[in-house]
């Protein structure tokens, strides 16, 4: 578990370091589309079961 005061130390030491920082903002140049953008909701719920895709009733094949 990271604490809230190792995240303030390691923001503060990125900033003092020209090699983090620049990693800092290549990084954050790479995810800016997918930040920017919501993932796909699918219409339907995914239809999963521990039975390998049968429903363990009556063994029909689940659509």
């Amino acid at each position: 578990m990271v604490t809230a005061e190792e995240v303030v130390a390691r923001r503060e030491e990125i900033t003092r370091s020209p090699d983090l920082s620049a990693l800092h903002a290549h990084l954050r140049e790479r995810a800016a589309p997918l930040l920017a953008r919501l993932p796909p909701l699918p219409d339907a719920k995914a239809l999963l079961s521990s039975d390998g895709g049968f429903c363990p009733d009556d063994g029909a094949m689940l659509a």
